[in-house]
């Protein structure tokens, strides 16, 4: 299925690896057991995300054993299989059975009408054990087929459908933690839906096929594409870590953090790194070798230039695509063959983000850069802005808040400080062009919690500047006048309680953050006027 949902290997403990896979070998068995070879084939890494979140916190009987496999055949596997292994399993062939069928509806592949035949005898049983989620995902999935045959380019809609079906999946039973599972799955699902659309959008132009990001692809220079898309991906997965952190979760912890922290970007920096590559170099975009023959080179530009010409396709229904296609092709060749005149070779591969931020796509962990302001205008958001609510009765929006950009990007850096991702924290604030005392405050502290002492100092003081009055702002310069450096001391890289037992001040700074981010307050504990009056979920 999907995939995005994965651990990053690099960054991962050994023994958390053995455990995560132990749980993917298990998911595996059981979709041979319960559903044959066919269902194995669905196998999918989101789906093991899931079981590991609900195990972690609910701490269900687990049962460990060892399998060999056709692609482990030599030696035995670990297992870890419980209850909800064979949810994820149920949801899994699910999910898969009417991807297959739209396949077979809108484009007609014969895979997708086989695989849903093969699988359509094994969902009469799952249907009745989870008659409301059936309903649902089919529903959700009806409704994302019809508005992507109107070409409806509202991405907030069409991600908030399938963030539906992943909060349905999420949501195990109703009890105490169903409204965070839920909000976990549902802005999983929008990070997915993006992702993939993100992944897919030239095989998509290529093919006319739908997507919502086709205009923003084409309209945008490579480097604001990535930039844009990673912008709106990190504040879904801003909002998801903060719902996760929100739960009593003891139990493989260090796994879910290096999946929601790092593994989820894995297919983001490939994706972004591939493509880096391939559209700086005008070879590629010719579709020759670097070893053609100037004939050669002539011979294939001339194809693409009738193909792609605006003559050729006033009554093609994307002649604005064929347009931008033409365009990058006589810049390819007119790069070529300045570098073979004059002896140059070019410089492929750092179109994206080089020098000045964006995505560095050498980084496997998804370090992001300086985003620099943000401009949607190649997206029609339709309201992205209400992304941090669900939809419909899953909306929890404080009376008094607003929903421009700003705020929500402001929202992000600020859940990312709470559970200690600071990095994370400035490459949002970097996109902020609005610098309000707020702004300076929260720069302050992330910049403090990874070393960077004097921008720390100085922002906190400009925070002060601007804002005399509030005593958040001057206990905080006065900390770092006399300290420095306070916000690292940790008990760990996530937690946001500190070692030293006698610094109020970043216990007070933590309390009103989390006071503004969970109680709705105004500062100091709901008794000051922190936060310019703005009230975060």
């Amino acid at each position: 299925m999907f995939g995005y949902i994965a651990i990053n290997k690099a960054e991962m403990k050994f023994k958390d690896y053995d455990v995560y896979q132990a749980y993917y070998c298990g998911l595996c068995r059981r979709l041979k057991e319960c559903y044959g070879k066919r269902g194995q084939l669905t196998l999918s890494y989101d789906m093991t995300f899931l079981i590991v979140l609900l195990t972690g916190l609910y701490e269900p009987k687990t049962i460990t054993g060892e399998i060999r496999c056709i692609a482990h055949p030599l030696e035995k596997h670990p297992t870890k299989i419980n209850e909800y292994t064979d949810y994820a399993a149920s949801m899994n062939l699910i999910l898969s059975y009417y991807k297959c069928k739209d396949d077979w509806t809108d484009e007609r592949k014969k895979k997708g009408y086989i695989a849903a035949k093969a699988l359509e005898p094994k969902i009469k049983k799952i249907e009745s054990n989870y008659p409301e989620k059936v309903r649902l995902i089919h529903s959700k999935l009806e409704e994302i087929n019809q508005y992507e045959k109107k070409g409806e380019t509202n991405l907030d809609l069409m991600a908030g459908l399938f963030g539906d079906i992943m909060a349905e999946i999420f949501a195990w039973e109703p009890d105490a933690w169903e409204l965070s599972l839920r909000k976990i799955g549902f802005f999983l699902g929008k990070f997915i839906y993006l992702m993939d659309a993100y992944e897919d959008v030239e095989k998509d132009i290529e093919n006319n096929s739908y997507n919502p990001l086709k205009e923003a692809f084409l309209q945008k220079t490579p480097e604001q594409f990535a930039t844009e898309c990673r912008t709106l991906l990190t504040m879904m997965m801003a909002e998801c870590s903060r719902e996760f952190e929100q739960l009593p979760i003891l139990l493989h912890a260090d796994i879910l953090r290096n999946i929601l922290y790092s593994g989820v970007w894995c297919r983001y920096t490939m994706k972004t790194r591939i493509r880096r590559t391939i559209m700086n170099d005008p070879y590629s975009v010719l579709g020759i070798s670097r070893g053609a023959t100037d004939d050669e080179i002539k011979k294939a530009y001339r194809a693409l230039s009738r193909k792609y010409h605006p003559d050729a396709n006033i009554n093609n229904p994307n002649k604005d695509q064929a347009e931008a296609k033409f365009k990058e092709v006589q810049q390819a060749y007119q790069q070529i063959m300045h570098e073979r005149e004059y002896g140059t070779t070019g410089s492929y591969g750092n179109g994206y983000g080089s020098s000045s931020g964006g995505y560095d796509g050498n980084n496997p962990n998804g370090g992001y850069g300086d985003f620099g302001g943000f401009d949607f205008g190649g997206f029609d958001f339709g309201g992205f802005g209400n992304f941090r609510g669900y939809s419909g009765q899953y909306q929890q929006r404080r009376s008094g808040a607003t929903s421009n950009e700003g705020d929500l990007h402001m929202q992000a850096a600020a859940n990312f400080i709470n559970n200690g991702r600071y990095q994370e924290a400035i490459n949002v604030l970097n996109g902020i062009d609005n610098k309000t005392a707020q702004w300076y405050y929260y720069s302050a502290i992330a910049n403090s919690g990874i070393g960077n002492n004097v921008s720390a100092l100085q922002h906190a003081r400009e925070a002060a500047r601007m804002e005399p009055n509030n005593i958040q702002y001057t206990t905080l310069v006065q900390r770092l006048e006399n300290g420095g450096n306070w916000y690292r001391q940790q008990q760990g890289p996530y937690q946001t309680t500190f070692s030293s037992s006698g610094d109020w001040c970043v216990k007070l700074c933590i309390a009103n953050l989390v006071c503004n981010l969970c109680c709705g307050g105004s500062g100091l504990c709901c008794g000051g006027s922190g936060m310019n009056g703005r009230h975060y979920i």
